[in-house]
């Protein structure tokens, strides 16, 4: 747990099999300003592999009072969340940036397979979100609350499903900005609605340059 403004940097890494009773399976960040403690903690070139948390963030939970987290050029792969955020979790002001790595096959029971954040900041540049599943919204990324920003670059979604809406990605709560670009979403499945993409509520949502592909809506007989 890296905890009260604190900084921790993961170079070169290895998380495998651990378990939280609550949140952050592998590492729990919380209450860390970034103001406060010279720049985000930093998880680079390291690998997260199934993990799993009973509440939210399989692998990572990041919470409270603007604490950032960086990861970079990381392999997050196969971790569980009980209730939100199959690899990663964001809440309460947090700030998060993924870039140039590979989120692949989570699973959470309620929102966001491989990532699920509230009222945080969320950035995602030039990575993959693989195989995941979600048991209600955002089989790949879920994004809920008025606080909350999405901008998501260079980033595909592949083979993501979530049972209620959003097979890849949902939005939710009047999120207050989300942008797409570049982006890619292919073979991607809800039950209910929104096979690639579901967004609900007030906010301002711009795509360009996206492309869909074989995503579906419906239930399986």
């Amino acid at each position: 747990r890296v905890y009260t403004n604190s900084q921790a940097t993961f170079l070169r890494t290895k998380f495998f099999n651990n378990h939280a009773g609550t949140n952050g399976g592998a590492v729990s960040f919380q209450s860390n300003r970034p103001a406060l403690v010279d720049g985000p903690s930093l998880v680079q070139d390291s690998e997260f592999n199934h993990n799993n948390a009973s509440g939210t963030g399989g692998a990572m939970d990041v919470n409270t009072g603007f604490t950032a987290l960086l990861v970079r050029n990381s392999l997050i792969h196969g971790n569980f969340a009980g209730e939100s955020g199959g690899g990663l979790s964001g809440s309460l002001d947090a700030v998060i940036t993924v870039e140039h790595s590979v989120m692949a096959h989570h699973a959470a029971r309620k929102h966001g397979g491989g990532i699920h954040a509230t009222d945080t900041s969320l950035t995602v540049l030039n990575s993959s979100v693989v195989g995941s599943v979600a048991g209600a919204t955002g089989g790949g990324v879920s994004l809920a609350g008025a606080t909350s920003s999405g901008a998501f670059f260079s980033t595909t979604f592949l083979l993501c499903n979530a049972s209620t809406y959003g097979g890849a990605f949902a939005a939710s709560n009047d999120v207050r900005q989300l942008l797409i670009e570049d982006g890619a979403f292919s073979r991607c499945h809800v039950e209910e609605q929104g096979g690639a993409v579901w967004i609900a509520g007030n906010g301002v949502v711009r795509m360009t340059n996206t492309s869909f592909e074989d995503c579906s809506v419906g239930y399986s007989a």
